[in-house]
């Protein structure tokens, strides 16, 4: 599941963030990533500590009480690093710079809005056409259309590759 998280106070959007809300949503966190992306976020919850060992890149922590208030903000945390917030309910880690990009601070109210994630039972070739239709009337290049079109042939190769293989 995803949320929109925005900053009214500021008028900015924060992140379109990952829940993890369940122990082992929590446990791995962000560990495993390379880096994030402006607009990224991990949402964690219940939460009121975190660390950031084993992590290949800084991050942003924003701590945040019951009622989504801010709490506490921690910029460019290091990797190989932990802190805890007494009285958080939960944490939203960002991508390094976002705190100061967004300009939120401690006293902020964030607002949480759950987003959907449609169940399309788009065919490969039913996106191939879209493309197709979408490259006549100009909305994306003939070199865009063909590079989506080979990397959603490939996906389409592994996932055939990869049925009945479990982890």
């Amino acid at each position: 599941m995803k949320v929109r998280i925005t900053n009214p106070a500021r008028g900015a959007l924060i992140a379109i963030a990952d829940v993890a809300d369940s122990t082992e949503l929590r446990r791995r966190g962000l560990l495993g990533r390379l880096s994030m992306f402006p607009g990224d976020g991990l949402w964690i919850s219940p939460c009121d500590s975190i660390h950031t060992f084993g992590m290949q890149f800084p991050i942003d922590v924003l701590f945040l009480g019951p009622n989504s208030e801010v709490l506490d903000a921690v910029p460019n945390m290091a990797p190989g690093g932990s802190v805890v917030r007494d009285g958080a309910a939960s944490v939203l880690e960002l991508p390094a710079g976002m705190i100061e990009t967004t300009a939120t601070q401690a006293g902020d109210v964030l607002v949480f809005a759950a987003l959907e994630t449609p169940q399309m039972g788009v065919s490969i070739p039913g996106c191939i056409n879209l493309l197709n239709l979408a490259e006549q009337y100009g909305l994306v290049t003939p070199g865009t259309s063909v590079a989506i079109s080979q990397l959603v042939e490939h996906a389409q190769r592994v996932k055939a590759g990869l049925q009945g293989v479990t982890r």
